[in-house]
């Protein structure tokens, strides 16, 4: 079974090639702004470097969140336009889900914590186990601000700076990784999920920025 995945709900655009649960190659790109410039050809370039075409795809997965409300939206609607011209199975899997089996596997932990930056001075949090050769989530995701950072015994990941995070046991070079939300899905391969359900997860309300520039007519 090959897996084209996809996550582009922090700065990387990342995407990753698998066939069944073993990474073929893997593109983590953090040009700035780019996700809707580089989505598609980070794809083309996996796929013919492997000498894969997309009717070849069995599965495709993709990250839907928490994260950046503008990558989410192009992932999204990028892997579902692919599911639906070619006709392939998408599967959404949680981005920070990606993380916490990062995270799991590298340190080879039974429980690790998660926490991802939500770029307005908060951050995404939850808490997970080893579970059946995944993960299963042990705490709701929730949303707080960066002075709720609190003592947490978990050894944490995450993409937060880490002289934010006053906790000893973390490590902060950890984001959504294509490759993981691969993993995740081949083990959920058998799940029926309804294109209704294909949404990205914001977890919190879309907060607009006051432009700083001076309006050349005042109305």
């Amino acid at each position: 079974m090959y897996i084209l995945a996809v996550d582009t709900s922090t700065e990387y655009c990342s995407v990753a090639l698998l066939r069944n649960d073993e990474l073929l190659q893997e593109i983590n790109d953090k040009t700035p702004y780019s996700h809707n410039k580089k989505l598609f050809k980070n794809i083309d370039t996996i796929l013919s470097s492997n000498c894969i075409k997309i009717t070849d795809i069995d599965l495709l997965a993709v990250g839907s969140g928490p994260g950046s409300f503008t990558g989410l939206r192009v992932g999204m609607s990028a892997l579902k336009g692919i599911a639906l011209a070619v006709n392939i199975k998408l599967l959404p899997v949680r981005s920070i889900d990606a993380v916490a089996f990062a995270g799991i596997e590298q340190f080879d932990q039974n429980k690790i914590t998660v926490m991802l930056d939500g770029k307005q001075k908060d951050m995404f949090t939850a808490s997970y186990k080893k579970d059946k050769g995944g993960i299963k989530l042990l705490s709701e995701i929730s949303v707080g601000s960066y002075e709720e950072l609190i003592d947490i015994k978990n050894l944490t990941v995450g993409n937060i700076p880490k002289d934010v995070v006053k906790i000893n046991d973390y490590y902060s070079e950890f984001f959504p990784r294509a490759y993981y939300i691969g993993k995740i899905a081949y083990l959920n391969r058998e799940k029926e999920i309804e294109d209704k359900m294909i949404e990205p997860q914001y977890y919190k309300n879309f907060k607009i920025n006051k432009s700083k520039k001076v309006p050349l007519i005042n109305l």
